[in-house]
Formats: C-alpha cells, structure tokens, sequence
C-alpha cells in the first residue's frame, strides 16, 4: 500500500558527519546535532583556504628573501673579486716600476762616472744587460704607448758608452772598449734617465702619467739638441 507520507529528499553532507554517512534533515523541535551543520563545514572550508593563503605567503617571502640573499651574495662576490683583482694589478706595477727604475738608476751612476773614474767595460755590458732582462720581465705590464722605452734607453746610453750597449743582440760586443767621454752627451743621458725613473715611477704607484718622450724628440722638448749641435 502506498505510503501517505509527504516525501522528504535525504540530504548528504560531505564530511559533516563522522562516519561519512547520510544526514537526515532536521524537524521542528528536533534538537540540533553538534558539529553536525553545514555552517562549521563552511567555516572549515574557510579556515583551510586561509591557512592555504598564509602558506603561501610564507613561501612566496622564504623564496624571494633566498633570492635575493643569492643576488646579494653574487654581487658581493663579484665586487671581492675584482677588489682582489685591482690590489694584484696594483702590486705587479710597483714591482714592475721598482724592477725598471732600479736598473735604470744603475745606468744613470755610470753614465756620469764615465772619464772620471777608471770604468771597467764589464760594469757597464753587466748593467746594460741587466736593463734588457728587467725590461723584457716587465714589458708586458706597460702601457702600450710605451714600446719605445727599451730602445730609447739604447739610444741615450749609446751616445754615452758605444757599442757596448748592443752586446744584447752581439754578446762578442759586451768586450768592446768603451767610448770616449763626452761631458756633454753624458749630461744629456743622465737627465733622460732621470726623467725616465720619474715617470716609471709615477706610473708604478698608479698616477695619471703621459708617455716618456723618445730620446731624439726629449732632446729637442727639452732644448739639449740645440745646445748639442
């Protein structure tokens, strides 16, 4: 026999009931089950996507903050570096300048004691070729406006000593005797010298320095060649 009831259409809430099962609905005066409504699953469904929320923001600030401790990192590394760089480069000049100046300071004693001491050829082909091997140790470290410096250095003490200062290329020169000496071209070398160690050494020390004139064109800046001729 049919059943007279009105019919009522079961409800199922997902998750509000323990056991997974079905939840009939509620009649008036039917007390109200607890944690058993829809309103706590929404407050659930809420409280989750909040913390989804706050999760994610802690990532997302972990994730940037990591990420800019690494391009921190980077850029520090980078500017140690070419700090670490810089010093290096700064060290090879000085010691490249102490190398140069101090085997042109030899020659420039000699090139004045040349007529008023008894001057052993052996002393100047050993300063000489001492010169040549600082400049080949250092040539490389020199700004490249100044390939001229090694035989503009021949040139001024050549006028002074002879062919002694070819012994480089001709070892059976480093015997031949030494020029006659000539006060005058003496002067002229030791002050060409001179200016040489001043703007070696400026240079090795990192000052702003023009290229040393070569010997010929030095003469003529500087009058000699006039008073020379």
């Amino acid at each position: 026999m049919a059943s007279t009831e009105p019919f009522v259409p079961r409800i199922a809430f997902r998750g509000a009931v323990p056991d997974g099962g079905w939840q009939e609905p509620l009649t008036p005066g039917q007390p109200r089950p607890e944690a058993h409504s829809c309103s706590w699953d929404v407050g659930a469904c809420r409280h989750d996507l909040a913390m989804d929320e706050t999760w994610t923001a802690v990532l997302s600030g972990a994730f940037a903050g990591l990420g800019t401790s690494v391009t921190v990192a980077g850029i520090n590394h980078r500017l140690a570096r070419r700090q670490d760089l810089d010093r290096e480069r700064r060290h090879a000049r000085r010691e490249a300048a102490s190398d140069l100046t101090a085997a042109l300071r030899d020659l420039r004693a000699l090139s004045s004691r040349l007529g008023r001491v008894d001057l052993p050829r052996s002393d100047v082909a050993r300063a000489f070729l001492s010169w040549v091997a600082a400049f080949d140790r250092q040539r490389h470290l020199l700004p490249a406006e100044w390939p001229h410096l090694g035989s503009s250095v021949r040139a001024a003490v050549g006028t002074v000593f002879g062919a002694v200062t070819l012994a480089d290329v001709r070892p059976d020169l480093e015997d031949c005797p030494l020029a006659d000496a000539d006060f005058e071209w003496q002067e002229h070398a030791y002050a060409y010298l001179d200016y040489l160690v001043d703007r070696v050494s400026r240079w090795g020390n990192a000052e702003r320095v023009k290229a040393p004139l070569t010997f010929d064109p030095w003469l003529i800046e500087t009058e000699r060649r006039l008073r020379s001729l």
